[in-house]
C-alpha cells in the first residue's frame, strides 16, 4: 500500500510540474504585447528596438513582429522549465534564451545576456 501511495505522489507531483507551463503559455498567447521599454547593462553597442513594435506569440509556437527583432519579423519560441524564453530568429536558426521576470496578464518582461551585456525587454498587453 505504500509503494502504491509513493507512486501516486510522484505522478501527481510529475503532472504539476509537467503543467506549469500551460499558463505561462496562455499567458503568453492571449495578448498582443507592446513594447515599453528597451534597456541594455553592461558594455556594447546598444541598438534600441522601434517604440512602436508589437510582438505576438501564436499557441503553434511561432512569434510575429510589427518592426524587426534581431532582423527579423517572425520565428519561433518555446517555453523551457517556467523560467526561460527560447528564441529562434526567422529562418538562420539563430536561437537566444532569455529569462523571464514578469509575466501576468498585464505585463512580460524578460533578460537576455549577449557577451558582456544584458538586455532587458518590457511589454505591457495591447487588446
Amino acid at each position: 500500500m505504500k509503494k502504491y501511495f509513493s507512486s501516486l505522489i510522484l505522478l501527481l507531483t510529475a503532472m504539476v510540474v509537467l503543467g506549469q507551463d500551460r499558463p505561462m503559455e496562455q499567458l503568453l498567447t492571449q495578448n498582443t504585447w507592446k513594447l515599453q521599454k528597451d534597456e541594455m547593462s553592461g558594455m556594447g553597442k546598444h541598438s534600441s528596438l522601434a517604440n512602436e513594435t508589437e510582438i505576438k506569440f501564436v499557441a503553434d509556437g511561432t512569434w510575429q513582429s510589427s518592426y524587426p527583432i534581431e532582423g527579423v519579423k517572425s520565428g519561433s519560441w518555446k517555453l523551457k522549465n517556467s523560467e526561460l524564453l527560447e528564441f529562434q530568429f526567422g529562418e538562420a536558426h539563430k536561437k537566444q534564451e532569455a529569462k523571464i521576470l514578469i509575466l501576468n496578464e498585464r505585463e512580460l518582461s524578460y533578460r537576455f545576456k549577449r557577451k558582456l551585456a544584458s538586455y532587458t525587454l518590457t511589454w505591457t498587453a495591447n487588446n
